[in-house]
């Protein structure tokens, strides 16, 4: 289900012309190795040829539409809104709208 969502953001921010904040959010939120191998901001930036605050605004905004794909590819998957509302709460720690 993540995989699907994750396909969907790559998907629709490379139809956007977002690449790069596709780029920041993969390079340090989809990562091997977990924190261990997790760049800092400051690293991710450099790599990019970017700031850090536009690593800091382009992963809060990513964020937020990876979790709204979440959401929604959730609900289509599940059978009914109560079930819909546990895997939420269950999945992402969030009570859905």
């Amino acid at each position: 289900m993540l995989l699907t969502a994750l396909l969907r953001l790559r998907s629709d921010y490379e139809r956007d012309g977002r690449a790069a904040h596709l780029a920041v959010f993969e390079r340090y939120d989809i990562v091997a190795g977990g924190d261990a191998g997790r760049p800092t901001y400051g690293e991710v930036a450099t790599q990019l040829g970017i700031t850090t605050s536009q690593v800091t605004n382009w992963l809060a905004s990513t964020r937020r539409d990876f979790r709204a794909i979440v959401l929604d590819t959730l609900r289509d998957l599940s059978g009914n809104d109560e079930e819909f509302r546990a895997e939420a709460r269950a999945l992402l720690g969030v009570d859905p709208p």
